[in-house]
């Protein structure tokens, strides 16, 4: 076990610690021991980051092992200090700041305990055991229950670091604040949680949007009634017949280019295929009828009047209402129809156009 450190020592923490370009005495405060404890798989054990009294076995690098998700086999349960406190001296306390994310992804922000004071050195060791002397201090919580498995399936870095505050000028103040970060990279060990990573939606088409309806409907085919699904952006819905012959899953969804993600116990997808919905289509414009000319006494007419369709697409289906005896000519622009009022229509994409009227007059009269 070490003892307590020396001047030598004391004199080299300085220089880790201290922020004065120039050193020119011992600190008065300082750490010589600090560690984590685990419980892994029911066993407990120690993690030293500082020193090697606590444990022989390094924090930082370890690789703390796998574990199954949500199982509650891996466990922060302890962190202690153990710190040198010379006369003129005042240790006012420390603080462990951790934060745990995947591996390679961007870290979140740290969390922090606070560890309470235990006890003082009694002669050459602390009451619960470990050697020190003179003023030293042990300052810990042994009663954590961290449970590090409550993560989705991955490789995860936990990472800490020390940050404790204190006087060297006053036994009252506490006018500083020191760290113990491993010369500002912190300290960090890895662990891997295991278990099945949520699937992935995979999207199904079914229709797009219409004249009748501005919405295109899609498929979650792989749909799971345990999952929360979060689109974005946000806009498709969920069908609220989830029992048609198409199955569940069915998604209602305006204009606009989406993906969807689910959560399952807290276990994010990566997003999906992006689908889209295209705008909806506008019905064509009323055909637009003009006279060419009435039914005439020439026998080649039939008694027929002609209009053409002024506006004419080649890619609509027109309806005329009656039907009968309607004749086309010029590529279908122009109409042959016997005496009667007319209604006509125009078809693009499914949309139909409002209806327009026409009027062809009786033959004449005087006609031989």
């Amino acid at each position: 076990m070490i003892k307590k450190l020396t001047v030598v020592k004391k004199l080299l923490l300085a220089v880790v610690f201290c922020s004065f370009s120039v050193i020119t005495s011992a600190q008065k405060i300082g750490i010589f021991e600090a560690a984590i404890e685990f419980n892994a798989g029911g066993t407990n054990k120690w993690y030293s980051y500082e020193g090697t009294a606590i444990s022989s076995t390094q924090f930082n690098g370890a690789n703390l092992g796998s574990f199954a998700a949500n199982s509650q086999s891996l466990k922060i349960i302890g962190l202690e200090l153990q710190i040198y406190e010379e006369p003129g001296g005042n240790f006012c306390g420390g603080t462990v700041n951790y934060r745990i994310y995947k591996t390679g992804d961007t870290p979140g922000s740290f969390l922090r305990e606070a560890l309470p004071f235990r006890e003082n050195c009694s002669g050459s060791s602390f009451p619960t055991g470990d050697p020190c002397s003179g003023h030293d201090q042990k300052w810990n919580k042994l009663d954590y229950n961290i449970d590090l498995t409550k993560r989705c399936p991955g490789d995860y870095t936990l990472e800490l670091f020390l940050e404790y505050t204190g006087s060297e000028t006053s036994t009252t103040a506490c006018d500083l604040t020191r760290k113990l970060d491993n010369s500002g990279s912190n300290f960090k060990a890895s662990f891997t949680i295991t278990g099945t990573p949520t699937p992935t939606p995979a999207i199904k088409f079914y229709s797009q949007s219409t004249c009748g309806s501005k919405y295109g409907v899609y498929q979650i085919s792989n749909y799971d009634s345990n999952a929360n699904y979060t689109f974005t952006p946000s806009g498709p819905q969920f069908s609220a017949n989830q029992t048609s012959s198409l199955g569940p899953g069915m998604l209602v969804v305006p204009e606009g280019t989406y993906t969807v993600t689910a959560t399952v116990n807290g276990c994010t997808s990566s997003a999906s295929t992006s689908f889209t919905v295209n705008p909806q289509p506008t019905p064509p414009p009323a055909p637009v009828m003009t006279l060419i000319t009435q039914p005439t006494c020439d026998p080649a007419a039939q008694g027929r009047g002609v209009y053409e369709i002024s506006n004419f697409d080649p890619n609509a289906k027109y309806t005329i209402t009656p039907s009968q005896s309607i004749g086309y000519a010029n590529n279908n622009k122009w109409i042959a129809a016997p005496a009667g009022t007319y209604t006509i229509t125009a078809t693009v994409n499914g949309c139909i156009s409002s209806t327009s009227t026409f009027t062809v007059g009786p033959k004449p009269a005087n006609c031989p």
